[in-house]
């Protein structure tokens, strides 16, 4: 293996003063290379390719306003990019097979991440640490794009903060955006998609067949948008503190599930299923929550979680707990079934069930 490394520490300062506005490119051509570039200061900025195989390239800096933009070409790949301070841009560009794809900001605030990957068993993941919560700790924006089989955010996207913004795009087949799960258990132990703060988005869009995600926030005012298209998907999402939070979920194709919790005040989910032998589980817990449940086609289910840690009537109902919640379900089609229980008061239930149109 042959191994580059470059760093650049105060160029064009005196001794102990961070550099500026270096620029630092960087070519390689080969099997089994690996290269590290280092940059300390303001505005500085990384260009590097690689072309072959069982290559890996890292780019770590520290200060304010850096930039970073990393290509990979061949298979068995990796890169990954670590940037402390504030105000950094990571662009990952994977082509072919097996490439793993990382990013990591820390301490940081607007920091903007791109990963897009081209090919099969393709590994992807974005976090952005905050030192501590607060008004001014947040507004990071990560997007993942991965086309072909088989991919996966595996080590997720993690975000702290306030107003932040995760999307995934996935088109093909057997691909994941997921959180590990408990054998015989509806509950995922970890999720790989976690937001922490308040006014976060989550957007997520998957084509194709044999998909997961799994994802969870806490705090207020965050919003998700899941849209899967195909067959045998799985959705597992929890909302936990989450006064205001908003939740919209659609499947469209065959034998998908999704399985979600709110916990909190003044929360709205939608949720639409459009295809055959769907299956829903949710929970809501709290004041004023709504669910609007729309599922169409033949032998779909709602229902609740299937767990001996919560009591029989859980097991059999989703359900909804607190004060002034309301449920609008609609299923249209034949064979279909609906398990669903309210407690508290001043909650409202409208369930419609009838032939496709």
């Amino acid at each position: 293996m042959k191994t580059l490394f470059l760093s650049l520490l105060a160029l064009g300062a005196g001794g102990g003063v961070w550099g500026q506005s270096n620029t630092s490119s960087l070519s390689q051509t080969g099997n089994g290379n690996a290269s590290i570039v280092e940059q300390l200061g303001t505005a500085h900025a990384v260009s590097a390719t690689q072309l072959g195989d069982r290559n890996r390239l890292e780019s770590h800096q520290m200060g304010q306003g850096t930039t970073a933009s990393l290509l990979l070409t061949g298979n068995d790949n990796t890169a990954s990019i670590w940037s402390g301070g504030t105000g950094h841009q990571h662009t990952i560009t994977t082509l072919g097979n097996a490439n793993q794809a990382y990013s990591t900001t820390y301490g940081t605030l607007g920091s903007e991440v791109r990963i897009s990957q081209t090919g099969n068993n393709n590994l992807a993941g974005a976090n952005s640490l905050s030192y501590f919560l607060g008004p001014n700790r947040g507004g990071h924006q990560a997007s993942i794009s991965q086309t072909g089989n088989q991919n996966s955010v595996w080590s997720g996207i993690h975000q702290e903060g306030e107003a932040n913004v995760a999307r995934v795009n996935q088109t093909g087949d057997r691909n994941s955006v997921s959180g590990l799960r408990i054998p015989g258990s509806d509950h995922p132990t970890e999720y790989r998609i976690f937001q922490l703060g308040s006014a976060n988005t989550f957007d997520v869009n998957q084509q194709g067949t044999g998909h997961s995600v799994g994802f969870a926030q806490y705090g207020e005012n965050n919003a998700a948008r899941i849209e899967q298209t195909g067959e045998g998907h799985l959705l597992t999402f929890t909302q936990v503190y989450a006064r205001n939070a908003v939740a919209s979920v659609t499947q469209e194709g065959v034998g998908n599930k999704a399985f979600f919790e709110q916990f909190g005040e003044n929360q709205t989910a939608s949720l639409t299923q459009l295809g055959t032998t769907h299956e829903i589980r949710f929970q809501q817990s709290g004041a004023d929550n709504s669910a609007t449940i729309w599922q169409e086609g033949n032998g779909n289910v709602l229902k609740g979680f299937e767990s001996t840690t919560y009591p029989f009537d859980y097991q059999q109902f989703s359900k909804q707990s607190g004060t002034g919640n309301a449920l609008q379900a609609t299923q249209r089609g034949d064979g279909n079934v609906l398990r669903f229980g309210q407690t508290g008061n001043g909650n409202t239930a409208t369930i419609t069930q009838g032939p496709l149109n």
